[in-house]
């Protein structure tokens, strides 16, 4: 799920089993095309949370440190807060995003499909807009 008010993005998404590893690499990554530009940042993702998942990165080709963002975990939830700015979005965000769980090679796309858990699946995203 996502939602926002005039400040903050809230992404939320609910597991299967309770979540582990909270700081291992490649842990409940979400990957967000801001600008709805496939051919910007990493594989059209400009931006992930990453790194013990209180991270948010930015890609231009190479994964830069933008911010530490909110992260909330209770047993088989997880939440993100992002403040709108960070991602260069105002209160009428439209963008497309993705969960990623345990993918290993990220020079690859198709790992998606072999690897960990991710949705939606592939190459999918899901989308999110707010008309004015």
């Amino acid at each position: 799920k996502v939602a926002n008010d005039a400040t903050n993005l809230y992404f939320f998404a609910q597991t299967s089993e309770d979540i582990t590893g909270k700081h291992e690499q490649n842990w409940m990554n979400l990957l967000i095309d801001a600008d709805r530009n496939s051919n910007t940042g990493w594989l059209g993702y400009d931006f992930r949370i990453e790194e013990g998942n209180k991270l948010l990165e930015y890609s231009n080709g190479i994964w830069k440190k933008v911010s530490e963002i909110d992260l909330q975990t209770n047993k088989d939830k997880i939440m993100y807060t992002i403040p709108l700015q960070l991602l260069k979005l105002s209160e009428y965000p439209n963008l497309e995003f993705k969960w990623s769980d345990n993918m290993q090679d990220e020079t690859d796309p198709l790992d998606w499909y072999i690897n960990g858990d991710v949705a939606p699946g592939g190459r999918f995203n899901f989308i999110y807009t707010i008309e004015k």
